[in-house]
Formats: structure tokens, sequence, C-alpha cells
């Protein structure tokens, strides 16, 4: 995935952010690894003294049960592409497939409004690319001549090994994305362009799947007499052993919840499908 920055507010091409999707991809249900958590510490057992040398021992506390895994790791770069939607899936009309499995990142700068987004970055790409079994993209554009920008929406889906790897991406992507600290980066990046660009962080049009995570950006870019209103949102989500990413960003008539659930509900559907149903 292409990162998030104000160049992918403003290209033609979809952003791939990758988990993303966009490096603006924790909940509950996602977070249950803690992010750079350490592993569970047993209470130390006092000695045994006079008084207590004949008390039974306590029962140990037995392990939980690890999530089996529902998408088949040996199949999985392909179980990744039949989660991913087809233009047709996408309400609206005119949606084309503009890149597929396009995986590379733009870094962000380490400026003093980008530091601890890129810190943030470096921590979430981390967890993303932590030894996936399979993964698949795909980016699509619809643009049209009553459309003053292109609109774009891409989709990533990533398994893994275990559901634990899948679930510790989500916490970071929050991190990365869910934040005024991320608006204020890609400020900083539309300087570079001769543009202003005002980005100003929203309330998503459609809740995450599963608890996962959610984030929306109001964009408002001007150059000169002309100015556009754009916008973006981001998830992302787990399924069992598989993490899902999704961007979307464009103009408001097109980005919003008619778009985002429907997109995503088909994605959700897809992936239940390639998991075998379950």
């Amino acid at each position: 995935m292409r990162g998030m920055s104000a160049r992918t507010a403003v290209a033609t091409r979809p952003s791939t952010s990758r988990w993303v999707l966009l490096a603006i991809l924790a909940a509950a249900a996602f977070l249950a690894v803690a992010c750079g958590g350490g592993g569970d510490k047993s209470a130390a057992t006092p000695a045994a003294t006079a008084s207590t040398a004949t008390a039974a021992p306590s029962t140990p506390t037995p392990s939980p049960t690890p999530e089996p895994n529902r998408f088949d790791t040996s199949k999985a770069a392909a179980l990744a592409k039949a989660s991913l939607p087809a233009p047709a899936d996408l309400p609206g009309g005119g949606w084309k497939v503009a890149v597929q499995d396009e995986f590379a990142q733009d870094a962000l700068p380490s400026s003093a409004a980008c530091g601890s987004s890129a810190t943030a970055q470096k921590a979430f790409l981390a967890a993303l690319e932590n030894k996936p079994a399979g993964r698949a993209q795909v980016g699509m554009l619809r643009s049209s001549a009553e459309l003053p920008v292109p609109s774009s929406a891409s989709f990533n889906v990533y398994v893994y090994s275990e559901a634990k790897t899948a679930a510790a991406v989500v916490a970071p992507f929050k991190a990365l994305y869910d934040s005024d600290v991320f608006a204020k980066c890609l400020e900083e990046e539309s300087a570079s362009l001769g543009t202003t660009v005002k980005v100003t962080k929203a309330t998503p049009s459609t809740p995450a799947p599963a608890g996962g995570a959610a984030a929306a950006y109001d964009v408002a870019i001007s150059a000169g007499a002309i100015s556009i209103s754009m916008r973006m949102e981001i998830y992302a989500w787990t399924s069992s052993n598989a993490v899902a990413g999704v961007m979307f960003s464009g103009t408001k008539d097109v980005v919003n919840a008619t778009l985002t659930s429907a997109a995503i509900t088909r994605m959700q559907s897809a992936m239940t499908a390639a998991a075998g149903g379950r």
C-alpha cells in the first residue's frame, strides 16, 4: 500500500497504503495482543512454612486455547485474493481496477509535524509485515466529467499463521491514523505541492467491523481560485488469522455511508466465504 499523504489526496491513483491500507489503519477485539506488552508473569509462590507445608497445592490456571485458524495458510494468497471485492461490488458504478498487489509504502518524513507519525508508521509496518502467509491488494478508481477529482478505494487482506499475529496489526494502525497528529503531518506534506490543505479529523461514516479501527478526515484543498473538498476514510479489522484494511478517498458525494457500508459488507461476506463459511 502506498502511504497516506497529501499526495494521495490529489493523486490520480488510489492510495494502496499497506495496512491500510493506508498508513492511517486498536479496538477491543483486535487488541487481544497488547502492543509491545510482555508475557504473562506468574505470581511468586511463597515458601512453605510449618503452617502451610501441608496445604493443598494451588491449581495452575490453564493457558487459553488459541483460536483455530479459519483461513488455510497453505492457500493464504488465494484466499486473500478471493476476499477482495470487484468493481461491480461498489455502488455508484464507474469503478475500475487501477492497481493490484502493490504493497510498497512511502515513508513519512521525520519532520517536526511528521516525526511521531513516522515512528508510528514504522511500528505499524513492522506488525503488518510480520511474516504473512499470504496477502492480496486491489486499488480502484472512479472518475467522470462531473467529479472534480477521481475517487479511490483500496482493499487489502493479509493472512497470518496465527490469529494473535493478525490482531497485533490493528493497535499500531489506530495509533498511526486515528489522531490529530497525523492530520498535521498531511498538511505539512502538502506544502511542497504548491497547494494549501486543511485536514480535519472527522467521524467515520460506518463502524469498523468486529470492533476494529476506523478513522476519517475531511480535507479542504485550495490552489489559487480553485478549491476542492474531499473525504478520506480508513478501516482495519481482523477475522481469525486474517486482517483486512480499506481506504476510501474522494469527494463527499461519493465517499459516504452508502459506499463504505456496501464495500465493507461485501468484503466481510467474501472473507467469510474464503474461510469456508466459518
